[in-house]
């Protein structure tokens, strides 16, 4: 690139004269860099030639320069000036010339220097902001060289430099200082690298973990002479390996217990059909077994209903049905519907509610089953005659401004304060042997903290200790205008023998549901295949087919589609009946061409309910 510019940096001025510090065009000192540019001095004897005016401005009468080249370039120009016409002569330009050799090595220096502090410093805020510390450990005088980071790490001042080895080893937290010296030792005698995870205690009691990797340095005769090395903080990794682990523990837990709790409610049933299947003649007998088997059977309902709840919850598949509604009457309702289960176990419910209707948009179903859940836990940990209260009430609050405060208090085991934190994570239980002997899974506090969440409000829990009962508040935005409400009149009651077709491979589901329909008065016919259900429809025409969705050959799906072909099968009442209860199966049966969606077992009630209204709409 040619030169079209110089540029001086420095001068000195001796008495007085203007200085040359400035830039210049390359044309005004064109013959001067000519020379210079190929290693030679340029030196002006007498007088500078008049065709350069220039010079004159700045009051130079004679000067000499003296070119600095590095590696077959030109760096630098060392020149002396003169006001007067001089003869310079070869000493003085050999001067001159090892003046500026001396000057260009102390520019290069400062140079080198501050590059290498602008290098720490960011080497520096690198290792700051990674939580990375270097050391230097000499063996000579047994004490580490810090850098600041590094003293960070070790909970001291960052201008902290030197510390005795034994400082840092008293830093090490109590359980890991063996080790840790075990581990230097290994490292000095053998020669290994240092590469080791330990924890290191502040002086204010903090305790953080530290990746320390570090190695032995010799000198030409393999003397160690220091041990120079790096940590790393890895408090953050620790503690989320040790919530894995936590996690994972109880999963296993929890699988554990869900074994358990599904073949207590099967092996009574199982003993029940026995019962049943030996004839007895003793009726008391036989209404007491079919008693506790539907019970079984709704307690194996409730573990699967929560475990797919909390399954759709934690995917975001829950969709709320809200409406104004009164938390009273919900919380009265709730109330009268466990009643029976706080007398046969022998505990009381006390309702503290306010005299006028208290409103929020809500999903009825959802929130009933919160308070459900909060009271059946009061239940499951007090002691016999131990005391539940609920108490509902509005109250301003900074999050709504006004809230709806429902809150569950109870006289039984309470909680401790490492619970109050975990309390409502999946498949944590407050007494292990409590929960064995009540069953559950343990998801019904997560089921309460998630559905009250949807509902935009939130849900605290509370104990003063262990043996100190708990305390459950929820708050929920109030809801201030309800809208009206309609008032539906009852429908007559149906008298009408509807035809029902119930196809299902499993022929224990098409027998039983085929008599339970029978008792309710419907003329019920049963096929065991797809084919053979499209077959009986073409010749019975029912009025209602209820379809099984696993089938072999011809599933669920491809039947309805090929009924739904047919004139007659266009207006036909199709309902799955399937123990696929996702919302992807509920739209995949809805594509298929079926009217509604039960997931089994289904409660006969609803089914009939579902028949009725939907045939009526026809």
């Amino acid at each position: 690139m040619p030169l079209e510019r110089i540029r001086v940096e420095r001068d000195y001025i001796r008495g007085k004269g203007a200085s040359l510090v400035g830039t210049y065009t390359f044309s005004l000192v064109q013959s001067l860099m000519e020379v210079l540019q190929q290693g030679q001095d340029f030196c002006s004897n007498d007088r500078l030639p008049e065709t350069h005016p220039s010079y004159a401005a700045i009051a130079v009468q004679s000067f000499v320069g003296v070119p600095l080249i590095k590696a077959g370039q030109l760096v630098s120009v060392l020149s002396v000036a003169s006001t007067k016409p001089r003869a310079w002569t070869s000493e003085e330009r050999e001067l001159i010339r090892e003046v500026g050799e001396r000057t260009w090595e102390v520019v290069e220096r400062v140079r080198v220097e501050k590059a290498l502090r602008d290098s720490e410093e960011r080497l520096q805020l690198a290792l700051s902001a990674g939580e990375i510390g270097t050391w230097h450990y000499r063996l000579e005088t047994n004490d580490n060289m810090l850098d600041p980071s590094m003293s960070q790490l070790l909970g001291l001042s960052p201008e902290t430099q030197i510390i005795p080895q034994q400082t840092f080893i008293d830093a090490v937290y109590s359980d890991d200082r063996a080790m840790v010296e075990e581990e230097v030792r290994l490292c000095l005698s053998q020669g290994r690298e240092f590469n080791l995870d330990f924890r290191i205690q502040w002086p204010d009691g903090t305790v953080i973990w530290l990746k320390d990797m570090g190695k032995v340095m010799r000198d030409e005769n393999g003397q160690a002479q220091f041990v120079t090395g790096a940590a790393l903080n890895i408090t953050q990794r620790k503690e989320a390996e040790k919530a894995l682990q936590q996690a994972d523990r109880r999963k296993d837990e929890f699988l554990a217990m869900l074994a358990h709790e599904l073949r207590n409610p099967m092996a009574t049933i199982r003993n029940g059909l026995q019962i049943l299947s030996l004839n007895t003649t003793d009726h008391r007998r036989r209404e007491d077994t079919l008693t506790m088997m539907n019970r079984q059977t709704d307690h194996l309902v409730r573990l699967v209903d929560d475990l797919l709840d909390v399954s759709r919850i934690s995917q975001g598949k829950i969709e709320l049905k809200k409406e104004s509604l009164d938390l009273v009457e919900l919380v009265t309702e709730v109330a009268q519907l466990v009643s029976p289960q706080f007398q046969e176990r022998r505990r009381q419910l006390r309702l503290s509610l306010p005299d006028s209707p208290v409103r929020v948009e809500a999903d009825a179903l959802r929130l009933s089953q919160v308070i459900t859940n909060l009271l059946m836990n009061g239940v499951r940990y007090t002691k016999v005659d131990g005391q539940i209260e609920l108490t509902l009430k509005t109250q301003e609050d900074v999050f709504y401004g006004q809230a709806v405060v429902l809150q569950i208090r109870d006289n039984g085991i309470g909680l401790a304060a490492d619970q109050l934190v975990s309390i409502f994570e999946v498949f944590v239980q407050v007494d292990n042997s409590v929960a064995r002997s009540e069953g559950g899974l343990g998801l019904g506090l997560t089921l309460v903290r998630r559905l009250v969440e949807l509902h935009e409000g939130r849900v605290e829990a509370y104990s003063a200790g262990l043996g100190l009962g708990s305390t459950f508040t929820i708050y929920l935005p109030y809801l201030p205008t309800p809208p009206p409400i309609p008032v539906i009149a009852p429908s007559p009651p149906d008298t009408v023998r509807y035809r029902i077709l119930v196809i299902d491979d499993n022929p224990d589901a098409t027998l039983t549901l085929g008599m339970l329909l029978e008792l309710k008065g419907y003329e019920v016919y049963t096929r065991n295949s797809g084919l053979e259900g499209i077959q009986a429809a073409e010749q019975l025409r029912p009025d209602v087919i209820l379809l099984d969705i696993g089938m072999p050959e011809l599933d669920g799906y491809e039947t309805c589609r090929l009924l739904r072909k047919q004139l007659w099968g266009q207006h036909l009442l199709l309902i799955a009946l399937t123990g696929y209860g996702q919302w992807k199966d509920k739209r995949r049966t809805q594509e298929a061409g079926f009217d509604e969606h039960l997931v089994k077992p289904v409660n006969m009630d609803l089914l009939i309910q579902v028949i009725t209204s939907r045939l009526k709409e026809n």
